[in-house]
């Protein structure tokens, strides 16, 4: 529809990305959502309150964006990151022996030695550490955090792990952010 796709524009360096009326174009009348991210969010919300749609919308947009293109928003400023990382399946292998906690721990591992470690990063993660116990998956996602932290990463990370909100966090760039709707 006229008007509902924006040409994106690069963010300054070391800008943050921001995204005005951003919409999940392969959904009719899916919710348009306003978001600047600069730092870390941790993203909570009940089940089926639209984590998943809100992350594959703002990775959909940061990858047009970084190749010039027209986004599904009124307005698209993304910086030019260095890497994207979008994980959102959780599942084993059986065939390989190995549980979704192994997998998401190497898929970690993978986007832990690619990240550049002056240039921005988006990270965007639904349910990280889903393949564990509260305890021990709480404790690995604050020390991913931490270390996400003296990096520059973008990143939003939505998750259930209420537990992790009450730990210690030494974050200086980290946020909580719990959707709600705003009504019209």
């Amino acid at each position: 529809a006229k008007g509902r796709w924006a040409l994106s524009e690069p963010a300054p360096d070391g800008g943050k990305l921001e995204l005005a009326g951003a919409r999940p174009y392969w959904l009719p009348g899916g919710v348009a959502n306003d978001l600047a991210l600069g730092g870390l969010q941790i993203l909570t919300s009940p089940n089926a309150s639209g984590k998943s749609t809100l992350l594959r919308t703002v990775g959909a947009i940061a990858l047009l964006g970084l190749c010039g293109l027209h986004a599904p928003a009124r307005r698209a400023a993304v910086p030019q990151y260095h890497m994207l990382y979008f994980r959102t399946a959780s599942s084993d292998d059986a065939s390989q022996g190995l549980s979704s906690m192994a997998l998401e721990l190497r898929d970690l591992r993978t986007m832990m030695r690619c990240a550049h470690p002056e240039r921005p990063n988006l990270v965007l993660t639904d349910e990280i550490c889903k393949g564990t116990s509260s305890l021990e998956g709480s404790c690995f996602f604050a020390a991913m955090l931490e270390w996400m932290d003296r990096r520059p990463f973008h990143a939003i990370l939505a998750t259930h792990l209420y537990e992790v909100l009450d730990l210690p966090f030494r974050c200086s760039r980290l946020r909580t952010v719990r959707m709600r709707v705003t009504p019209s």
